[in-house]
């Protein structure tokens, strides 16, 4: 499996300080794709703390695993552990620096490896899978909006432009103890995957999203573009963003 992958993150145009992380990292033995995008939250600079410690520290625990050896269910466990582990460590750290108390992050992080995708999530920053004619979330947001939305109680419009869309039901390093999603999907021959955090899916709808990624073949034109236009639109937040193409041939063009 041949994959060719590119990750941006831009402050944007309201925000003084990037509180977004993220790393994109091919496995040590060559036989899986990491990334990982956090997007924090806290008063002061403890967002760019929290969201900079959540990334870190799953990586160090996600570089040091031997994915030649591993099924995908073992990689999914071993996903949700680094980033339990990354919350008890981020937690602890908020308790005990009154600067830093309440500080918190999303995370969503994916595990390329053979013809499978695995994803794990706590937040709302999002993962999207496309393909040649559909752009699907293959994620939930653990929001209070989306809740309500998944109760019935809002539309899909309501939710978009709901004004508490951006309180949490779940965040990492907020609670001692975290719930988190991952899923294990299939990945074919030129889907494209997309990590990011809300500061793009609150300025581009799914629709446009789409045309992007696919006018785009070349993934660091695509990472740049979809930040561009993120930025176009009003850039309200810090807007981070990888791109994952699976292919035969990588295109550098």
């Amino acid at each position: 499996m041949k994959i060719d992958y590119s990750g941006k993150s831009d402050v944007g145009r309201n925000r003084d300080l990037n509180e977004d992380s993220y790393n994109a990292f091919t496995a040590q033995d060559g036989k899986a794709y990491i990334f990982i995008v956090a997007d924090g939250m806290g008063g002061a600079n403890a967002g760019e703390v929290a969201s900079r410690m959540a990334v870190e520290l799953f990586t160090k625990k996600m570089k040091k695993l031997n994915y030649g050896k591993m099924t995908p269910v073992m990689i999914r466990s071993a996903m949700i552990e680094a980033v339990e582990s990354a919350n008890e460590k981020i937690y602890k750290k908020a308790s005990g620096n009154k600067n830093l108390s309440g500080m918190g992050t999303t995370i969503v992080a994916a595990v390329l490896t053979n013809d499978k995708l695995i994803v794990a999530n706590v937040g709302d920053s999002r993962a999207y899978v496309s393909s040649k004619n559909n752009i699907e979330a293959v994620t939930q947001d653990h929001s209070f909006v989306h809740d309500l939305f998944l109760h019935g109680a809002i539309t899909a419009s309501e939710e978009k432009n709901h004004p508490n869309k951006n309180i949490l039901t779940r965040a990492v390093g907020v609670d001692e103890k975290i719930e988190v999603d991952a899923f294990i999907y299939d990945f074919p021959k030129d889907s494209v995957l997309l990590l990011c955090s809300d500061g793009l899916t609150n300025m581009i709808d799914d629709l446009p999203m789409q045309r992007i990624v696919r006018r785009n073949r070349n993934m660091d034109k695509l990472s740049a573009r979809l930040v561009t236009v993120a930025n176009e639109k009003g850039g309200k937040d810090n807007i981070t963003v990888i791109v994952a193409r699976r292919s035969e041939e990588v295109i550098r063009e």
